[in-house]
């Protein structure tokens, strides 16, 4: 996806995340030096200063698949979920939903992003978040 079907989709999954944590809250993407993707399955990191979501994206994220692009985004609007409004504020809304959150790191992202959009995070065959084949959940020896 490129453009404005990309940039749409983008604004689409902000919003999403501003409706569920019940707030709004700044979100830049901004794509970064390849450098900093040493990984094959390195695509994106999100970071915020208090203030502010940054969603950093390597530059093959821009030519990557439509279902790894959104997973990819989904999974760091996740993170960015947790920075935003914390664990225990996570915990109970989701537990309100009857969904158990994990309290892992990771997988807590990808939980948050299934409670939002509906559908699990995979990872393909390169370990790469997917929304169309692979399996679910994260697994184990990439970090949870």
């Amino acid at each position: 996806m490129k453009g404005a079907a990309l940039k749409r989709m983008l604004q689409d999954r902000v919003e999403a995340a501003y409706d569920f944590c019940e707030q709004y809250f700044p979100v830049v993407i901004k794509v970064d030096k390849a450098s900093n993707y040493p990984n094959k399955r390195d695509y994106a990191m999100c970071g915020w200063d208090g203030e502010q979501i940054t969603i950093f994206v390597a530059p093959k994220f821009l030519t990557a698949s439509t279902d790894r692009q959104d997973a990819l985004i989904r999974h760091e609007l996740g993170h960015a979920c947790v920075f935003v409004k914390g664990k225990k504020w996570l915990k109970r809304k989701c537990s309100a939903m009857n969904v158990n959150l994990p309290m892992t790191e990771e997988r807590c992202a990808d939980m948050i992003a299934m409670v939002i959009w509906g559908n699990s995070i995979l990872y393909d065959r390169d370990l790469v978040q997917s929304l169309k084949r692979g399996i679910t959940p994260r697994p184990a020896f990439l970090g949870l």
